[in-house]
């Protein structure tokens, strides 16, 4: 039987954190890259395990500070102050307050970027959109298709997202990013009619109202929500204030993604899909482009499906990854925002082995009997327990995993002096590991605790 095996590449006898990479010799010994093997196991000990991988660094980059993709404060700025009053609605941004329900603005249920959810009335903590706590979820981006009575609404939660009657509820629904490209039936005509604004969707005779209550939010519902109404039922509930965003433009992203991801990181040779969520108040921005960030397609490889707007992403090597997001418009010509966000690939569970590729020797333990405080050191491969080390994934840590030697059952880790040594388990950062790989095939293997002093496992 045949295993496959990555190579994690050693130096010298004791393995050490300490040492800047600038000041190891080591190094210059021979490359660390990262080798394909088949190892025979026919004939050595069922040690061997079911996992053979190996993997090692070269040097060590500064990590790069993360900046999350994500929603920002939530809130918009420099709303206006009087509500337009214009027979032609301008395209821009609005916060909409029903007349007949004063007080009471069109909202998204519990701020859901999804479709499928509620547009209810909610109360802001005031009258007026206050000038700094008017929540994205109660403002609408609103664009007239030219030549035509026909106008896109679109959430600023996010822009593909807007909403319809579904039967006598208003729902929110996906649509096509470009305006020209939504149907008929995703349309809607506003039309001011004395002290307001009626919303209908194209071709209905029903408007887009409040209900006949003050009920607010998710505490007020199912009375809060948004209905299908005639204007001679509804009255001034069918009509809506329209007070435009008047601030600078502002852009945004968010996308959700496997909890794991930021708990365990992402496991070697996974693939999974992300559908990105944007939201700009530039008119027509509002194509979203997920990609993998230039310099990082090395650790993953991706594709894009241009029709329902997702990524797919392959974990190919382990290390950090950058997702790279841009907001297009323009005929997907112009870019009007990019954002990035990081994540750590880590190697599945299992048993493997640490060889170094200058020695072609492995990282391992003398024997069963050594001690907490024992160091690591390297030997020829002899398939036994003492060269074995089960990576251990970490919840919580972020793509920082753990080292056991197979043979003591105790963990890789540093001592006070930085020396690589076996520890008792735990969490703390001093037997936390990451891996690296660089742009040149090379792996670095870093310990947590050395990390910000720009270190990586050595001689």
């Amino acid at each position: 039987m045949k295993r496959r095996a990555l190579s994690i590449f050693l130096v010298f006898c004791v393995l050490c954190v300490g040492v800047p990479v600038e000041a190891s010799d080591a190094f210059a010994t021979g490359r660390a890259e990262i080798i394909a093997e088949e190892y025979d196991t026919s004939s050595v000990s069922d040690n061997i395990c079911e996992y053979d991988t190996e993997i090692w660094s070269e040097e060590y980059v500064e990590p790069i500070t993360e900046t999350p993709i994500g929603e920002d404060s939530g809130e918009m700025v420099s709303t206006a102050s009087t509500p337009i009053t214009s027979t032609v609605v301008p395209d821009g941004v609005y916060g909409l307050q029903n007349v007949g329900n004063v007080g009471l603005w069109m909202d998204i249920q519990q701020q859901k970027s999804d479709p499928g959810y509620h547009v209810q009335q909610y109360a802001q903590s005031s009258s007026l959109p206050p000038t700094d706590t008017f929540y994205r979820a109660s403002l609408f981006k609103i664009s007239n298709i030219p030549g035509t009575n026909q106008y896109v609404i679109r959430s600023m939660l996010n822009n593909r997202l807007s909403f319809g009657f579904s039967g006598t509820e208003v729902i929110t629904k996906e649509i096509p990013p470009v305006d020209a490209d939504v149907p008929l039936a995703d349309r809607f005509t506003i039309t001011y009619s004395t002290n307001g604004y009626i919303i209908k969707p194209y071709g209905s005779t029903y408007a887009v109202s409040a209900n006949n209550t003050t009920a607010s939010g998710m505490t007020g519902a199912p009375e809060s929500y948004l209905s299908k109404r005639t204007t001679t039922d509804a009255g001034d509930r069918a009509k809506w204030n329209l007070y435009q965003y008047t601030g600078t433009n502002r852009h945004g992203t968010l996308y959700s993604y496997p909890s794991s991801w930021t708990s365990i990181g992402i496991v070697l040779d996974s693939s999974t899909t992300i559908k990105p969520k944007t939201w700009s108040t530039v008119i027509g921005a509002n194509t979203p482009m997920l990609q993998v960030a230039p310099g990082y397609e090395h650790i993953a490889s991706y594709t894009w499906d241009e029709v329902n707007f997702q990524m797919t992403l392959n974990a190919d090597s382990v290390g950090t990854v950058r997702t790279y997001t841009r907001i297009k418009y323009n005929n997907d010509s112009e870019t009007v925002y990019t954002g990035t966000s990081a994540f750590t690939v880590v190697p599945n569970e299992g048993r493997y082995y640490l060889r170094n590729q200058a020695t072609s020797k492995y990282a391992g333990i003398a024997s069963e009997l050594m001690t907490v405080g024992t160091s690591v050191q390297q030997f020829d491969f002899d398939a036994s327990n003492k060269v074995q080390w089960i990576i251990e994934h970490v919840t919580d840590s972020g793509g920082y995993v753990k080292l056991k030697s197979n043979c003591t059952g105790l963990y890789m880790g540093i001592d006070s002096s930085s020396s690589a040594t076996v520890e008792q388990g735990g969490t703390g950062d001093y037997i936390l590991w990451k891996f690296e790989t660089t742009t040149a095939g090379n792996v670095k293997v870093i310990c947590k605790a050395t990390e910000s002093s720009n270190t990586v496992l050595s001689t």
